[in-house]
């Protein structure tokens, strides 16, 4: 799945970012719309609430920790949550960044074998 980073993603995504009980519901629902579409609206939310009580207790900072609390102290629950913070933490990046990645990965070999070949003529 392919995200396209704006500001209405930013914001849709920011409760996942720090997951806290004062998120309201309409930003979930929008957070719904656009990281986990294809699952339970309903059952998203409330786990959501349910989750930021748990995280609160256990004083969690980041999603990435946040997600790992959850996986190791509650494997049967909040699943909802769990694929929504997987899927906005293993999000894919835009295509220009993967197209700069290879770019500069290309000239590296180029290098190597560039010297190689000036060092085997000497």
């Amino acid at each position: 799945m392919r995200f396209g980073i704006d500001d209405t993603f930013q914001a849709a995504i920011k409760p996942l970012a720090e997951i806290s009980s004062s998120a309201s519901v309409e930003e979930l629902k929008m957070c719904h719309y656009f990281v986990i579409p294809d699952l339970n609206q309903d059952s998203f939310i409330l786990e959501y609430y349910e989750t930021a009580e748990f995280l609160n207790r256990n004083k969690c900072e980041t999603a990435l920790a946040s997600l790992e609390k959850i996986i190791n102290m509650c494997p049967d629950q909040f699943n909802t949550v769990k694929c929504a913070l997987g899927r906005t933490l293993a999000a894919k990046p835009h295509s220009a960044d993967v197209e700069r990645s290879i770019s500069k990965l290309n000239e590296i070999p180029n290098r190597i074998q560039s010297s190689l070949i000036f060092l085997y003529f000497l």
